[in-house]
């Protein structure tokens, strides 16, 4: 499935407590304009794993109760990224940000570190090197 249905359904998903979406893959060229915000009023625990970074399906949900968020993602941070990390993080109550990011660059994780919104939260990060063939 591409992003687009699956922010549909979600949007179906009132009473998920937890989420795990992997191989999540979108078109560039859309920018899910179409869609309003999918609401997941009690989600405590979400977990993406994505090619790209998930910018675009942060600035989509909202999640209220939202405790917990673990991204990996293969791609480098975006300015577009702090803007929907940012933005989410405004709008829950996150414990933990974790993040895996393949590689990452130091110049990422700084710009996340220096978010005002997770002068309360615990970030942990995990980086890996390509893997050597």
């Amino acid at each position: 499935m591409n992003i687009e249905e699956r922010l549909r359904y979600l949007g179906q998903c009132h009473q998920a407590v937890s989420i795990m979406l992997e191989n999540i893959k979108h078109r560039r060229h859309n920018p899910l304009i179409s869609f309003g915000r999918t609401i997941l009023p009690n989600l405590q625990d979400l977990s993406l794993t994505m090619y790209i970074y998930p910018e675009l399906l942060l600035k989509k949900l909202m999640m209220l109760k939202l405790k917990s968020l673990l991204i990996i993602t293969s791609s480098n941070l975006e300015s577009e990224g702090i803007d929907g990390l940012s933005e989410l993080l405004s709008t829950c109550s996150l414990d933990t940000l974790m993040m895996i990011q393949l590689p990452a660059s130091v110049e990422d994780i700084i710009c996340i570190l220096e978010l005002p919104e997770l002068q309360n939260i615990s970030v942990r990060f995990g980086c890996t090197a390509p893997a050597l063939v």
